[in-house]
């Protein structure tokens, strides 16, 4: 708040800059426009991950075996109200998906009469939403 935008930018383009020179490899980092983003075909991300596998009704047993608890959990800017709002979000968005990962596979395995895997499903369900019924 205290910087223009112009200062701001070229404090931003410096750390993105050295940013570049720390990464391990050249090109890791990608900036189009006024975004910037790890190379996906480069890096491996859970979240990509959990994504792309969840879209595939035949992928969410690997989808749901991803996920290790809320999004950056444990991670906080406490200097940076924004920041925290933004994690705030991005952790309902994936609590939520992956209830919606488990409750998918608790009908599958039901409807197939494996009950076991329903159930399992279903316990991990309520360990994560223990307001659910």
């Amino acid at each position: 708040p205290d910087r223009s935008e112009s200062a701001a930018r070229r404090m931003l383009t410096g750390l993105l800059s050295h940013l570049q020179r720390t990464l391990p490899s050249p090109g890791l980092l990608l900036t189009e426009d006024d975004r910037v983003r790890l190379d996906p075909d480069r890096i491996w991300s859970d979240t990509a991950a959990f994504e792309q596998l969840s879209a595939q009704p035949s992928s969410l047993e690997q989808a749901v075996s991803l996920y290790r608890g809320p999004f950056l959990d444990g991670f906080s800017l406490s200097k940076s109200p924004e920041f925290e709002i933004w994690a705030a979000v991005e952790r309902a968005a994936w609590e939520r998906r992956y209830l919606e990962a488990l409750a998918t596979l608790v009908g599958f395995h039901t409807g197939r009469e494996e009950f076991g895997a329903a159930i399992a499903c279903a316990r991990d369900y309520l360990a994560t939403d223990e307001l659910a019924e």
